[in-house]
Formats: C-alpha cells, structure tokens, sequence
C-alpha cells in the first residue's frame, strides 16, 4: 500500500502577513526600505501578489530573518 503524502497547503505572503498581528508594521517598513518602494505600492503588490522574482527573494529573507529572531527568543525563554 502506498502512503499517502500530507498535503502541504501554500500560504501566499499576504495570508502569512495578515497573520503578523504584531509585527507587521516592522515586517512592512523593512521590505518597503528594503525594495525602495512606498508604502502604497507593498500594498498594491501584497493585494495583487504582483512581486518580482527579486522581490519575492527578498521578502522571504527578511521572514527568514524574523523567524530566526522569534525562535531564538523563544529558545531563550526555555
């Protein structure tokens, strides 16, 4: 019998920010300083989920990087 595979449910970055009761505004204001865009076009792009490749590159990074603080402030707390 073949196992079957977990689903895996994708999650677009306007799910994961909208996720983010506390932090958004800090997540918003680093990729909008990041990318060199206004304030109006992140929403514009996370409504359209209208990103570039490059811009995709760096609004993961920038999730990558506030993961890694998360965890180890949790780790701390341990």
């Amino acid at each position: 019998m073949q196992a079957k595979k977990a689903k895996r449910l994708k999650m677009s970055f306007k799910d994961y920010y909208s996720k983010l009761d506390q932090i958004q505004s800090e997540i918003r204001d680093e990729i909008v300083a990041e990318l060199d865009i206004s304030t109006k076009t992140f929403y514009n792009r996370m409504n359209k989920d209208s990103w570039t490749k490059l811009e995709r590159a760096a609004i993961d990074r920038i999730i990558q990087n506030h993961i890694s603080k998360l965890t180890s402030k949790t780790l701390q707390h341990v």
